[in-house]
């Protein structure tokens, strides 16, 4: 699936997570990244949830933001809330 062809205005009002997965792929800022966590910590409440939201996690930080932060150490999260937090406390550092 090629997610740069589909415009954040046709992803944004999806509830789903192949449209989150897309706007985390595409974002540009740490802000965008921040706006999907924050509705993936609402959408991934459920116990039966545990698994999306660690896979989610990791993905996010051993994927996504070292691509992004090419050289910057990464602490240690283990959930979304975590994730949240940590980018909201490093965003303006990083940048």
């Amino acid at each position: 699936m090629d997610e740069a062809r589909y415009p954040d205005s046709a992803l944004e009002p999806l509830h789903n997570l192949v449209a989150a997965l897309c706007r985390l792929e595409k974002s540009r800022a740490p802000q965008d990244i921040q706006r999907v966590v924050r509705l993936l910590i609402d959408w991934l409440q459920a116990p039966e949830d545990d698994s999306l939201r660690r896979a989610f996690t990791l993905w996010r930080r051993r994927v996504l933001l070292p691509a992004w932060l090419a050289g910057v150490e990464m602490p240690e999260v283990y959930t979304l809330v975590e994730m949240h937090t940590m980018l909201a406390e490093r965003v303006i550092e990083w940048t």
